[in-house]
């Protein structure tokens, strides 16, 4: 059995945050048995079901933090509390407001951050809830921060890394930075997902555009970038395949599926 995982926003997802419904329900009926899909994204394990009706895919939220599979949490890994004071801090006394938590259930942003902001990560977080200053500051069992900053993305990084201990600061595309725990990455969850389905790693099939794709990237040959990914995926992966717009992962997981590729 074959198993695809596909990155979403610039590699499954169209500009318009969208797919093709049918050609995937196609795909999906006619070679029922022979793969499984793994979403492996930044975005909440709620905001990803949310594209999907089918049943039998695996889901791997807030960049490998949370691993999901039907209605179940297989497996999570939240961030330490202190680390969580250190950066709400940090960015609070900077005045830098917007950024989004997450848990399990529901993401939380501040109303400092403003109405643009917030409109534009409704799109992204179907459970978005928005607090005061105290309240974000008072959260527990965080599984992911994601701070949008059009600044200089290497300085914040760095001095968010500065402040973890058991956190990491990565970027996830669209001027984004993720904070997940350290160790956590789309590839650590996928591997738990092999040993799950009992696949082996040439039966992996990998999809992205960004560098948080970059580490599932290298877990095998079976390597895709999209055409509209950056140049470090391209040089990474082993094949550069139609962009996002062109349905360019539906396309070449049907010619996988049909043995011409």
């Amino acid at each position: 059995m074959k198993v695809f995982a596909v990155d979403m926003d610039g590699t499954f997802l169209d500009s318009d945050n969208n797919y093709d419904k049918k050609f995937f329900e196609r795909l999906n009926t006619e070679y029922k048995d022979e793969f499984k899909l793994l979403v492996a994204s930044s975005n909440t394990i709620s905001h990803l079901k949310t594209f999907f009706r089918q049943k039998d895919i695996y889901y791997i939220g807030s960049n490998g933090a949370v691993i999901a599979f039907d209605d179940k949490i297989i497996d999570t890994q939240f961030l330490d509390n202190t680390d969580i004071y250190r950066i709400l801090k940090y960015l609070n006394y900077n005045n830098i407001y917007s950024y989004v938590t997450s848990t399990l259930e529901k993401s939380y942003v501040n109303k400092l951050a403003g109405e643009q902001f917030i409109s534009r990560m409704q799109n992204y977080y179907n459970d978005l809830i928005i607090n005061n200053l105290n309240e974000m500051n008072e959260m527990n069992d965080i599984t992911k921060i994601t701070i949008e900053i059009k600044g200089d993305m290497k300085e914040l990084i760095a001095q968010l890394n500065a402040l973890c201990q058991s956190s990491i600061a990565v970027y996830s595309g669209f001027n984004c930075i993720d904070i997940i725990h350290k160790g956590t990455n789309k590839a650590v969850a996928i591997k738990k997902v092999l040993n799950i389905l009992v696949a082996n790693m040439q039966d992996l099939y990998v999809f992205g555009d960004s560098d948080n794709d970059i580490e599932m990237l290298k877990l095998t040959k079976n390597s895709f970038a999209m055409a509209n990914g950056n140049d470090k995926v391209k040089s990474i992966a082993k094949y550069e395949i139609p962009s996002n717009d062109e349905n360019g992962v539906l396309i070449t997981m049907e010619k996988i599926l049909k043995e011409e590729l």
